[in-house]
């Protein structure tokens, strides 16, 4: 007979869209998850969560983190996947077999510097802090040739959190929630407002 819906893991797909569109990868891929819905022997139910044009990132992560930890239906992991994603089917849902708090997918990040064009992937290592340092920097790694591999620091654009994680108030940078969002992903920032770091290493 398959499982019921109640006995399903409940992941909830949040895909924060800066400009109201997303990649037809990305709506392939969501369009695919719901259709999973269907089949009873399927161990998940997705459901997803689209929010339009926010700025800052880090507060729409926050709004989306919110909109998991208060859903009716009770959610058990938040799977944010960014607007210009090329998640695949079935590859991507694999990593729900993986067994961890955070589990997260690879994405390339493209050099911004003029006339020297390249990339590294988003996986890090941590950098020990010098002498008089207050913040920790990462330095990126290369694959493990195609399979899971724990790290220091990775990026949230294809990243699945357990609500375990979301629900501990340590990792909040308030005691609760602010004007109902919770306080979970900030740009670490110098006094001067220079950014010290991005939202994601942040976290991890």
């Amino acid at each position: 007979l398959g499982m019921k819906r109640k006995d399903k893991k409940h992941i909830l797909i949040a895909i924060p869209s800066r400009n109201s569109l997303v990649h037809i990868p990305v709506a392939t891929f969501a369009s695919e998850a719901i259709r999973q819905n269907s089949h009873r022997n399927c161990p998940y139910w997705f459901s997803v969560a689209m929010l339009e044009s926010v700025e800052p990132t880090e507060y729409a992560r926050n709004i989306l983190v919110s909109v998991a930890l208060d859903h009716k239906k009770k959610v058990d992991a938040i799977w944010f996947v960014d607007e210009d994603m090329k998640p695949t089917f079935p590859d991507s849902f694999s990593m729900l077999d993986i067994e961890s708090d955070i589990v997260a997918g690879v994405a390339p990040i493209l050099s911004k510097e003029i006339g020297k064009p390249s990339f590294t992937w988003n996986l890090y290592r941590e950098v020990k802090k010098g002498e008089g340092e207050r913040h920790t920097s990462f330095f990126p790694i290369g694959l493990n040739g195609g399979q899971p591999m724990e790290v220091d620091g990775v990026g949230t654009a294809c990243m699945i959190i357990q609500r375990r994680v979301l629900e501990d108030k340590r990792l909040w940078l308030a005691p609760d929630k602010v004007e109902g969002i919770v306080p979970l992903f900030q740009w670490p920032r110098a006094i001067t407002g220079a950014t010290l770091g991005t939202d994601d290493l942040d976290f991890c």
